[in-house]
């Protein structure tokens, strides 16, 4: 027998992520899409919310976020040094917490957080994509789901972050799938643009790039309004949904 379980939403892929699945209405604490967050100031009723950060977290906001009691945090990017002084990890190169051991089926089984936490960009300082960012400001006050499980050895796995569309559940319709559409937003996996952040102008179709190779290809747009030809398997989805602008950027509560 086969069981199939079917949801209708927005998906958001992340990185890299850690600890235990999690629900909670969403709040972005940050103005913008690369602001850091400082631990001074942050709204009293954030407990059980999956927080948004755009850019860089300090160790002090990592702290201040666990007495607030969230329950997970969302983010661009991961910094070891900060978040591994906000929980007194040990060892100079805290980056070594984060590496599977022979037998781990989870990424940083040994990083240990008060809440769960996804990044969007990876490790280091870089702030989350402006097209995810405003994504989030359109959810803010909606219940999310964070899976945050991320596995590099054995069965591959993405942190995801997870908005149900209640109005559709019931719908008979076929499901889309995350699929290289138009409009939907990418990130590079290349040598030279590894990282970048790209929108899909047309569906794959076969190329011939100045190597030679003949291989499948979409157009994207880097950003400066121009077609870019890049390979299919150079190319992972973020984003299917477009964004959605909000009234105001500001949390309504």
């Amino acid at each position: 027998s086969e069981l199939t379980i079917r949801t209708v939403g927005s998906r958001i892929s992340g990185i890299v992520g850690h600890g235990e699945p999690t629900t909670g209405p969403l709040r972005v604490l940050t103005p913008a899409a690369d602001s850091a967050l400082a631990a001074q100031g942050l709204p009293t009723d954030l407990a059980g919310a999956i927080v948004v950060a755009g850019g860089t977290v300090p160790a002090a906001a990592y702290r201040a976020l666990a007495a607030a009691g969230i329950a997970a945090l969302v983010t661009g990017s991961l910094s070891p040094r900060e978040i591994g002084a906000a929980f007194d990890w040990d060892g100079e190169d805290r980056i070594s917490t984060w590496r599977p051991l022979a037998g781990d089926r989870r990424f940083g089984p040994r990083a240990k957080t008060p809440y769960a936490v996804m990044a969007t960009e990876g490790f280091g300082t870089r702030g989350m994509s402006p097209e995810l960012f405003a994504t989030l400001l359109g959810w803010v006050g909606q219940t999310v789901t964070l899976l945050p499980a991320t596995g590099v050895t054995g069965t591959l796995m993405r942190p995801e972050l997870i908005l149900v569309d209640e109005s559709g559940l019931d719908s008979d319709s076929e499901p889309d799938q995350a699929t290289l559409t138009p409009g939907a937003i990418v990130r590079l996996t290349d040598q030279a643009r590894l990282g970048q952040w790209a929108t899909v102008l047309d569906r794959p179709y076969r190329h011939r790039f100045p190597s030679g190779v003949l291989t499948d290809a979409i157009d994207v747009d880097l950003g400066s309004g121009e077609r870019t030809p890049v390979r299919v398997v150079n190319v992972e989805v973020l984003l299917v949904a477009p964004p959605r602008a909000p009234a105001f950027a500001s949390d309504p509560s």
